[in-house]
C-alpha cells in the first residue's frame, strides 16, 4: 500500500472512528479495564510499549473506590483525591554502570466531577505529577493530564463508553530503550492525546463488542549537558486501531470471540539521522478466541490468538509476521484474595535504526490481599522477551532483550480518607546489546487522602 493510500485510509478510519480502543481485555472483562483507572500517569512513557515495565507506583489503591460508604450516591459530586511520598531509586539514569542514586519527592493531586445518572454517568478528571529529585534535579519533571468521558447503559449488559484524554508527560533519562542518551540536560516531555471507545450489545446469544482507539504522541526536542540539540521529533506519531469484535454465545457464560483487528502508524516525519526511515505502517490482527464468566465471577478469563502482521511504508524495514495471542484469567479463590495471570505477544514500536518493530512475548502474575478492611497486599511478577526484527543489510546485528520485574505493595487505609502506603520494585534488563542492559531497585513511602 502507497503511503498517499496509507495515510487517506488512516485518516478515513480515524473519521470513522472517532476515538481507539480501550485495553483489548476491557469490554469483555470490564472489572479489569476499571482497576486501571487509577494508575499513576505514563511517566516512564516509550516507544516499547505495550509493558508495564516503566508503569511506576500506584496514585492511588487500585481498589480504593471499595472502601467509600455504601450510601445513595449524589446526581453530582465532587472528589478531591491525591498522594505524595518518596522513592529512593539505586539507579536514576538506568546506567549498565557508574549508577547514581537519590531520593525523588513525588507530589500528585486529582479533581474529579462525577455525573450520576438514571442512564448515563459521566466524568471530568485533572490530574497532575510533581516530581523533584533532592540530588539528579536533571530529572526533575512536571506531568499532567485532563480526562473526560461518560458510559452509557449497564457495563454488566449493553452500553457504549467513550473518554478522551490530553496532557504532558515525560519520559526519564535513560529510559529509551532505543537509544538511552544519558548525558541529556533534561527529561524528555511529549503531549499525548488519546480517544477510547468501547461498546457491547447483545441481541440473544449474538454479541457485539466493538473497539477503537486513537492516540497522538507529540515529542519535544531537548539538550545534551554540553548543550547540543536531541532531536525526537522522528518520535511523534498518531497510533489508530480498531477492532470490531464479534461473539456468539454457546452457554450464558460462555462466549467464542472473533477479532478481525486493523491498525495503522503514522508518523510526523523520517527518523532523523544520517539513513531516515519512512515508518509508517498497516497491521492486522485476525484472531479469534472466548470469554468465561463475567467481572463478578470466581473464575473469568478471556484469550485470543491469530496472527500479527505488521507492513511498513519504507521497503528497507521488513515486514513482519508472527504468531500473537492474549490471554486474561483472573480467579477469586477466596472472597478478600485473587490471582491474574497474563500472557500476550504482539508487536510494538521503535525507532531503532534498520529495525521494523520489536516482537514482545510477555507474562504476568499478580496477586490481592485484601487483609482486613483497612489492610491490602499486593504482588506482581513479570517477565517480558523483545526481539528487535532488523535488516541484515543495515544492521547485521540482531538485538533481543529480557525484562524482569517483581515488586510488592502495601496500603494501609488510616481513616474512611486517608492511607499510606510502602512498595518494592525491582527491573533486571538483560540484552545482547550491553548499552542497554541495566537493573535498578526502587522503595517508595506515601501518604495521601481523598475528600
Amino acid at each position: 500500500m502507497k503511503k498517499t493510500q496509507l495515510l487517506h485510509t488512516a485518516y478515513a478510519a480515524r473519521a470513522a472512528i472517532f476515538a481507539g480502543t480501550v485495553l483489548a481485555s476491557s469490554s469483555v472483562l470490564p472489572g479489569a479495564a476499571a482497576a486501571q483507572s487509577n494508575a499513576a500517569l505514563p511517566s516512564g512513557e516509550s516507544l516499547e510499549t505495550p509493558s508495564e515495565i516503566e508503569r511506576g507506583f500506584p496514585q492511588l489503591p487500585a481498589d480504593f473506590d471499595r472502601r467509600e460508604p455504601a450510601e445513595p450516591e449524589a446526581l453530582l459530586r465532587i472528589v478531591l483525591e491525591g498522594y505524595t511520598g518518596v522513592v529512593f531509586q539505586d539507579n536514576v539514569y538506568r546506567a549498565p554502570s557508574d549508577r547514581k542514586s537519590d531520593l525523588l519527592w513525588i507530589g500528585a493531586p486529582r479533581a474529579r466531577l462525577i455525573h450520576d445518572g438514571p442512564e448515563v454517568d459521566a466524568e471530568i478528571a485533572v490530574e497532575a505529577e510533581i516530581g523533584r529529585y533532592f540530588d539528579e534535579t536533571r530529572n526533575d519533571y512536571e506531568d499532567f493530564v485532563l480526562t473526560a468521558g461518560l458510559v452509557r447503559g449497564d457495563l454488566a449488559s449493553d452500553f457504549m463508553r467513550l473518554r478522551g484524554s490530553y496532557g504532558r508527560s515525560h519520559q526519564s533519562i535513560g529510559a529509551d530503550i532505543d537509544t538511552p542518551d544519558r548525558e541529556a540536560a533534561e527529561v524528555t516531555e511529549f503531549w499525548r492525546g488519546e480517544l477510547l471507545f468501547d461498546a457491547a450489545y447483545r441481541a440473544g446469544a449474538f454479541l457485539f463488542a466493538p473497539e477503537a482507539r486513537a492516540r497522538n504522541f507529540d515529542y519535544r526536542d531537548s539538550r545534551r549537558l554540553d548543550g547540543t540539540r536531541i532531536d525526537n521529533q522522528g518520535k511523534s506519531r498518531t497510533e489508530i486501531d480498531a477492532v470490531p469484535r464479534l461473539g456468539w454465545g454457546i452457554q450464558p457464560d460462555l462466549f467464542l470471540l472473533v477479532d478481525p483487528g486493523v491498525n495503522w502508524r503514522l508518523y510526523d516525519e523520517d527518523f532523523s539521522g544520517a539513513r531516515g526511515f519512512d515508518r509508517d505502517s498497516y497491521g492486522l490482527r485476525p484472531r479469534v478466541g472466548a470469554r468465561y464468566g463475567t467481572d463478578t465471577s470466581e473464575f473469568a478469563a478471556v484469550s485470543t490468538i491469530g496472527l500479527a502482521v505488521q507492513d511498513y511504508q519504507d521497503d528497507r524495514l521488513k515486514t513482519i509476521t508472527t504468531l500473537g495471542f492474549l490471554g486474561v484469567f483472573d480467579w477469586r479463590f477466596l472472597p478478600q484474595q485473587a490471582l491474574r495471570l497474563e500472557v500476550e505477544r504482539d508487536i510494538g514500536e521503535t525507532t531503532l535504526a534498520g529495525a521494523s518493530g520489536t516482537i514482545s512475548t510477555r507474562g504476568r502474575v499478580s496477586y490481592s490481599y485484601a487483609v482486613t478492611e483497612k489492610l491490602d497486599v499486593r504482588a506482581a511478577a513479570e517477565f517480558d522477551n523483545r526481539e528487535f526484527v532488523v535488516n541484515s543489510r543495515i544492521r547485521p546485528d540482531d538485538r533481543t532483550d529480557e525484562i524482569i520485574r517483581v515488586g510488592a505493595d502495601v496500603t494501609y487505609r488510616l481513616t474512611k480518607v486517608g492511607f499510606v502506603g510502602l512498595g518494592l520494585d525491582y527491573v533486571d534488563r538483560d540484552s545482547n546489546d550491553p548499552t542497554v542492559r541495566n537493573d535498578g531497585f526502587e522503595a517508595s513511602a506515601r501518604v495521601g487522602a481523598r475528600f
